[in-house]
């Protein structure tokens, strides 16, 4: 499909993160690799085109207490509701409405909670202006009418998209620039809660954080090691640790 590869060539996409050691407004650089557009003539949960993206962080946490010092807010939440949006640098994010079941840390006030990443209307995402602006002049010949009505898949550095009644334990932090509270070093901030486990799959073997996390909660190095191997697909193998477990530790360390 020529006119989502013209696109995502063009446009230079990159979101906004804040170092918490300096209080000042540092740039994420998002390198959209062509190669991994994939646009689907026979559609799958109505997903036409998935896009994975890989970030450039200048800062992520190193370890469990890190991402403990450095959260404004850390929540327990269900999902009730998502939006996904084209943000200023042509990056779909997701702002998620929040039903907070327990509040770890910080004092939440009905904040709008935001990722990178997410799912959209084709049809919103092809008109948005600045994705029309992308690709003044390059427009598909012949036509996009197969893809309307179907969705465009954004996914960031394999952090979940989010799905209402789906729950999570959220890392955030509120943004200098905008006031909005964002996931915690992006993937790293968001841990899903299945069957009372908590797991974050877009951590891999290689990352300090992960490495951390094994040993606070005892996590065998086979699981580590069978993670490494598979970094380069989907992962098969990741930590699973029992939520209050989780819980017990993220308040015995705060």
């Amino acid at each position: 499909m020529i006119i989502l590869t013209l696109l995502f060539s063009l446009c230079g996409c990159s979101t906004t993160v804040t170092d918490s050691n300096n209080l000042d407004t540092q740039k994420t650089n998002i390198d959209n690799d062509v190669s991994n557009i994939t646009c689907n003539e026979t559609l799958e949960k109505e997903i036409s085109c998935t896009i994975t993206t890989k970030g450039d962080y200048n800062k992520l946490a190193l370890s469990f207490e890190q991402l403990l010092e450095d959260a404004d807010l850390i929540l327990k939440i269900k999902v009730k509701d998502t939006n996904a949006f084209v943000n200023d640098n042509g990056m779909i994010q997701t702002a998620i409405t929040p039903t907070v079941l327990d509040v770890y840390k910080g004092v939440y006030n009905n904040e709008i909670l935001y990722v990178n990443g997410g799912e959209m209307l084709y049809d919103e995402f092809i008109q948005n202006e600045i994705t029309k602006k992308a690709i003044s002049g390059h427009e598909n010949p012949d036509g996009d009418e197969q893809y309307k009505g179907t969705y465009v898949r954004q996914i960031v550095d394999q952090q979940y998209i989010f799905n209402r009644g789906e729950e999570y334990i959220f890392f955030a932090q509120k943004r200098i620039d905008s006031g909005k509270y964002y996931s915690l070093y992006a993937y790293q901030g968001t841990f899903k809660i299945d069957n009372e486990m908590v797991k974050n799959s877009a951590l891999n073997g290689e990352e300090l954080l992960e490495k951390d996390i094994c040993d606070i909660f005892n996590i065998s190095s086979d699981v580590q090691n069978k993670k490494t191997s598979n970094l380069t697909s989907t992962v098969d193998f990741e930590f699973q640790i029992p939520e209050e477990e989780f819980v017990e530790k993220i308040n015995n360390l705060k």
